[in-house]
């Protein structure tokens, strides 16, 4: 039968209207919820890369979907989860809200999850084994207002949810996501890329009026993390391809530079959230359309398809040039790191399949233990914890909050636990921690317990050995609390087995290793947070220091250089070639790790890397630096540092240790302070009332001097101690120690050698010879040990200001010094006194040379002669008035000329000029040989004997006239001619090596050590007299020239190693003793063989001399290939230069010791060395003023030694001069 149309038309209207009404219908059918069929919320992030919106099922069913839905893979434990409240006990008492598996990657996917009972208040993505909420959503739950929301169709809006969303590069490592809001003329826009967390991402629109893409006058934003993790979104404007330069100089702003650097620039972009989740960086920011700002900002028209640009890269922190965190170069190809777009707001697209999944998901920073070093344990607020629900309260470890930590199985880690007592530290098997028995868990508990807790007053130390049985992965947590701390990795070997030391530096923030061997050392750094580039230096701070930094560069390479620098600016950066091998630099996850093996003693001269010697027996002092980006080629100040070690570590290489660099300790300054009483004050002091207070009646000197000598002795012990106990050692390892334990001795030895003295003689007997030996050796021992004394306090100033770098080391050293003149001062005055009382006196005493039994000295110092003493009282005073005296020095100046003819005068005038002239510049002259590219110490020597001609043509003339007759040569004469030859040729080669590796001014101070030897072999040959005040010139001569070579570090020239300038040391004081032996020997020729006939058997003997001496050096010369050199050399100098030099040093070689060969004919060998001795200041001075030879306290001190030592030997050799004529 047919339908009835009609009636068919009826059903089919009921039909539809029953299917139209059915989701509302199902909405309200279903039991368990009041939620409307409208509802929406998205998923908030946390964990695992989390999206989604989640709706009510369509069909009416009871059932949530989820749509758009992202999420990284999770363990298998993972659940939807319902549960009351975000919180750590809310969790963990919810249950499983759908039994789906989370343990795969969801991209974009639509679920839907069932449910047969009332929903929870909050639906979580949740894995209960690790306590891990990925992410939440909070459900209505019957209250009037949630209903309303609900019933209204508002949609809670996470901040990591967008409307569109499309890949910028093309790997897809970094998205663009966008949802704009046409009505209020904003876009808000969401960055995302797959990153470190020191990279920037950028995004803009290009200039619309620009031919062809570019970012010139591109308005961009680039977004980021700051170093504390905090994210931001600033307007940038792009005036060049350069990096940001801040309008330094007055030059104006350009580059890639912030809109608010320009002027009337300002910030239009609004941060509206960011976080790292993942390995994932995410910034939201909005920005509007069209801003106020036309000068920096480009319009964007909400309908309109624009260019747009973007880019990632490393940002540059901020530093003491730059305020503002700025982009470096993105480098790497286009669509790779940077690229253009172009782009609609208006289009709906969404062309991000899925969550971004970066390849190290480990965003917490790392901290790798070591051996010997230990870790800090404290407790602070949460921040950035990584696995969230977490207590407000979580583990630090070295300063980090929650860090991933790293160990090694056979390496013991030490922890000091000062967390509170509310904290106990261990390290267990359970991811949550907290003691997992109170959750009917088990775990294994590896270190630590109940009883590992401390605080910063009372640390707790925990040691802790993995085995070969710990697992891979553990934790350290709170015993008493959960999820206070995070993971720590166990792995196989590492860096802690292959290094024999390591320690951290400066603010925790790097390690150092070492091993050492017989003459390298192997060194690693390892930065502790991310950075661009790692440097390490040696030196008190990155200025004036030897630095090694470690890179990777744009092709992935690790990188290391070797840099001197001495300023604070890029210029100021030097590259070396320092021989380093062995090296090795890789970067895990931002954090630079490098390695080198390098010589303790560089083998090379000439550059300043050879001066960057490594003492394992001297703390080394380390810095280290961390920046951005290097570059090994072209540095500017974009290369600066963004963080430093805000002071040097004392690395002690030997005991495997570091302390840092500390002021000066209070017990070292004591024991300065008693050093200087003793050696400064009563010492000095004692030996000056023996000295000059042998006049008093009775014996009131001798309990001066045995009270100031006990004293000075036993606040030197005292100031031993206070070192020692502060420095919980006696290490006999620097030059002041050395000086010090010497002073020490010899002045124990004082009181001994007093004890045990023997017996003095009756009036008129002749002493022992052990009564003379005796006196000698008291007066000797006594003015030795105050010269080391003195010398140890000016080597504690050194040492004070190498080991504590201290600001006032120079003033004090300057100040000791000045303290050491006034004494100096003070006793030539007295001296002066005394020897003109006692010349007063018809007594010889005082005027001692060797067998003079009537010297002052002898009185016995432990019981004197009060009688004697009496006696010598009553004597009236004949001390002359300062007018007589004066008067008698002028009659006795009158006296002695009138006594010579006055050719004599003439002739001394003539030789003692070139002498303090020519000798001066003959030195001045072979330093610049060498300063100036010179090389060959045989040419030098041989250019000062090849002026030999010259006294043979001063000769010629007196035999032309008939003034002279050639004195006839006997083979005794040619025999001293070819040794002295001999002698001056090897004195030559030998100064020749000693200015090639010290400065003139040095040079000439330890030269001054001739008058010394002059004097020691004037005794032993040609028979002079050698007084006391001789005695104590040798001395303190001596002790001039050992202050010159402590100050050895000071003023070695660049490229000269410690052992050359040893070398050249030891060459020069050689060579002075040779020069004084050849003053001697010529002397005795004179007096026995030559006879002092005439003027001309000078001129007669210096050019035999400088024959034989030349015929020597010329075949050294030949037979090491020098006469080749010596064209090479000249090409280098210029022709010119070269023989201006060669001929010059010559010349006044030549007059030089003419004038030094007529002094000692004239008068002594005395005068010769007296001569030769008062150059040395004039070749200092002029040293430092030609050649700007650093002059030193050190320098000036020995300068003033000398000089003392001089007027010493002079007022000796006049005393014995008067006793002889009386």
């Amino acid at each position: 039968m047919a339908a009835d149309p009609p009636l068919l038309a009826l059903l089919a209207g009921a039909l539809l209207a029953a299917a139209l009404a059915a989701p509302a219908a199902g909405a309200a059918s279903c039991p368990h919820t009041n939620l409307t069929a409208n509802f929406s919320a998205d998923l908030t992030m946390l964990q695992h890369q989390l999206r989604g919106t989640v709706r009510l099922a369509a069909n009416g069913t009871c059932a949530l979907e989820l749509s758009r839905f992202d999420l990284l893979a999770a363990s298998p434990s993972a659940r939807f989860w319902a549960a009351d409240g975000p919180s750590m006990a809310d969790l963990a008492a919810g249950r499983a809200f759908s039994p789906l598996p989370l343990n795969r990657t969801f991209r974009n996917a639509s679920l839907e999850l069932p449910f047969a009972r009332p929903l929870p208040r909050l639906l979580a993505l949740y894995d209960p084994d690790t306590s891990s909420d990925f992410g939440h959503v909070f459900l209505p739950n019957g209250t009037a207002s949630e209903l309303d929301t609900s019933a209204a169709g508002a949609t809670e809006r996470a901040p990591t949810m967008f409307d569109n969303c499309i890949p910028l590069s093309e790997t897809e490592t970094y998205r663009l996501r966008w949802t704009l809001n046409a009505s209020a003329g904003t876009v808000e826009i969401g960055l995302e890329a797959a990153i470190g967390s020191e990279y920037y991402m950028a995004f803009g629109w290009a200039d619309p009026k620009a031919n062809a893409p570019a970012m010139i006058h591109a308005d961009v934003v680039v977004a980021g993390f700051t170093e504390e993790g905090t994210p931001f979104a600033e307007d940038y404007y792009i005036s060049d391809y350069t990096e940001c330069t801040l309008g330094k100089d007055d030059s104006p702003v350009s580059g890639v530079c912030p809109d608010k650097v320009y002027e009337d620039g300002k910030n239009d972009s609004v941060l509206v959230y960011g976080h790292r989740r993942d390995g994932v960086s995410f910034v939201r920011y909005v920005r509007k359309l069209d801003s106020d700002d036309t000068k920096y900002d480009v319009p964007v028209g909400a309908t309109d398809e624009m260019e747009v640009l973007w880019a990632t890269g490393k940002l540059r922190p901020p530093d003491t040039l730059r305020q503002h965190y700025l982009p470096q170069n993105h480098g790497g190809p286009k669509d790779a790191t940077f690229g253009f777009v172009r782009l609609n707001l208006s289009e709906t697209v969404d062309n991000c399949l899925g969550p971004l999944d970066a390849d190290n998901k480990e965003d917490q920073e790392r901290i790798i233990a070591d051996r010997k070093t230990p870790l800090l344990v404290t407790s602070a607020p949460a921040v950035h914890y990584p696995n969230p629900p977490n207590p407000d309260k979580v583990i630090y470890i070295n300063k980090k909050e929650a860090p991933l930590l790293k160990v090694e199985r056979g390496v013991p880690v030490k922890f000091s636990v000062q967390a509170g007592h509310d904290v106990a530290f261990y390290i267990t098997s359970d991811p949550i921690g907290g003691n997992a028995t109170l959750r009917n868990k088990t775990e294994v508990i590896y270190a630590g317990g109940p009883d590992a807790h401390g605080v910063l007053a009372t640390p707790k130390e925990l040691v802790w050995l993995p085995d070969r049985n710990t697992p891979d992965l553990v934790y350290y947590q709170s015993l008493y609390e959960q999820k206070m701390g995070w993971k720590v990795q166990v792995v196989d070997g590492g860096l802690s087995d292959m290094y024999n030391n390591s320690v951290l530096l400066d603010d925790q923030q790097v390690t150092l290793f070492w091993s050492l061997s017989a003459d390298s050392i192997s060194i690693a750094a390892r930065g502790e947070k991310k950075s661009g580039y790692l440097a390490i230096g040696f030196g008190s701070g990155m200025v004036n220091s030897y630095t090694y930094v470690a890179w990777i560069g744009n092709d992935g390479v690790g990188r290391v250089k070797t840099y001197w620098i001495d300023g604070k600016s890029a210029a100021g950066i030097h590259p070396t070639s320092e021989n380093i091998t062995f090296v090795r630099c890789k970067s895990e996850n931002g954090i630079i790790t490098f390695e080198f093996t390098r010589p303790l003693k560089p083998s090379c001269s000439g550059k300043v890397e050879c001066k960057n010697i490594i003492d394992p027996t001297t703390p080394l002092k380390v810095v280290w630096a961390m920046g951005a980006s290097w570059s090994g080629d072209d540095l500017t100040d974009n290369n600066m540092h963004s963080v430093t070690s805000s002071r040097p570590i004392r690395v002690l290489l030997l005991r495997g240790s570091a302390e840092a660099e500390q002021d000066l300790r209070p017990v070292l300054a004591v024991h300065g302070f008693m050093m200087f009483v003793a050696w400064g004050i009563l010492l000095p002091g004692g030996i000056m009332a023996a000295r000059y207070l042998k006049s008093l009646k009775g014996d009131g000197w001798y309990q001066i001097h045995v009270y100031l000598q006990y004293s000075g002795i036993s606040i030197m012990f005292l100031g031993v101690l206070f070192a020692a106990a502060e420095l919980r050692g006696f290490f006999v390892s620097s030059a002041h120690v050395k000086f010090g334990v010497l002073a020490l001795l010899l002045a124990v030895l004082q009181p001994l050698n007093a004890k045990f003295r023997p017996s003095k003689p009756a009036n008129g007997e002749v002493p022992s010879r052990n009564r003379i030996l005796w006196e000698y050796l008291h007066v000797i021992t006594g003015r030795s040990a105050i010269i080391v004394g003195i010398v140890a306090l000016f080597t504690g100033m050194k040492h004070l200001g190498h080991r504590y770098d201290s600001e006032n080391v120079e003033e004090l050293t300057w100040a000791l010094m000045l303290w050491v003149l006034s004494v100096i001062v003070i006793v030539l005055c007295l001296e002066y006194k005394e020897v003109k009382r006692r010349s007063s006196d018809r007594s010889v005493r005082g005027h001692w040379a060797l067998g003079n039994t009537e010297e002052d000295d002898s009185v016995d110092l432990l019981h004197p002669d009060d009688v004697a003493i009496e006696e010598e009282n009553t004597k009236p005073d004949h001390s002359p008035s300062l007018k007589q005296k004066a008067a008698e020095v002028i009659a006795a100046s009158l006296e002695t000329y009138r006594s010579r003819p006055f050719s004599f005068w003439l002739l001394l005038c003539l030789s003692s000029g070139p002498m303090l002239t020519a000798f001066p510049a003959s030195s001045l002259l072979s330093r610049l040989y060498y300063n100036d590219g010179g090389q060959s110490k045989w040419i030098l020597s041989w250019v000062a004997v090849a002026g030999w001609p010259l006294p043979a043509l001063l000769l010629l003339p007196l035999y032309l006239l008939g003034r002279a007759s050639p004195t006839p040569l006997s083979l005794a004469l040619c025999s001293w001619y070819v040794l002295l030859g001999f002698l001056s040729a090897a004195d030559n080669l030998m100064y020749a090596w000693a200015y090639a590796y010290l400065p003139a001014s040095t040079a000439s101070l330890v030269a001054a050590s001739s008058l010394a030897f002059s004097a020691l072999f004037g005794r032993a040959i040609a028979k002079n007299r050698l007084s006391l005040s001789s005695l104590n010139a040798v001395v303190v001569i001596t002790a001039g020239v050992v202050v010159v070579a402590l100050d050895s570090g000071s003023d070695r020239p660049p490229g000269v190693t410690a052992r050359q300038y040893a070398l050249g040391f030891a060459l020069d004081v050689l060579g002075s003793a040779l020069h004084g032996l050849i003053f001697a020997l010529s002397e005795l020729v004179f007096a026995r063989v030559l006879g002092r006939r005439s003027f001309h058997v000078v001129l007669e003997q210096q050019a035999a001399v400088s024959l034989c001496a030349f015929a020597f050096t010329s075949a050294g010369l030949a037979a090491a290939e020098g006469f080749p050199a010596m064209r090479r050399e000249a090409a280098r100098f210029g022709e010119a230069a070269y023989a201006n030099v060669m001929v010059w040093t010559a010349v006044t070689f030549q007059l030089g010791v003419l004038g030094g060969t007529g002094a000692l004919f004239l008068a002594s060998t005395v005068l010769a060395g007296v001569l030769n001795a008062v150059r040395v200041p004039l070749t200092s001075v002029a040293a430092v003023i030609w050649f700007h030879d650093p002059m030193s306290g050190f320098k000036i001190l020995a300068l003033v030694i000398t000089v003392w030592g001089f007027a010493s030997y002079m007022v000796g050799h006049a005393s014995v001069k008067k006793t002889s004529a009386s």
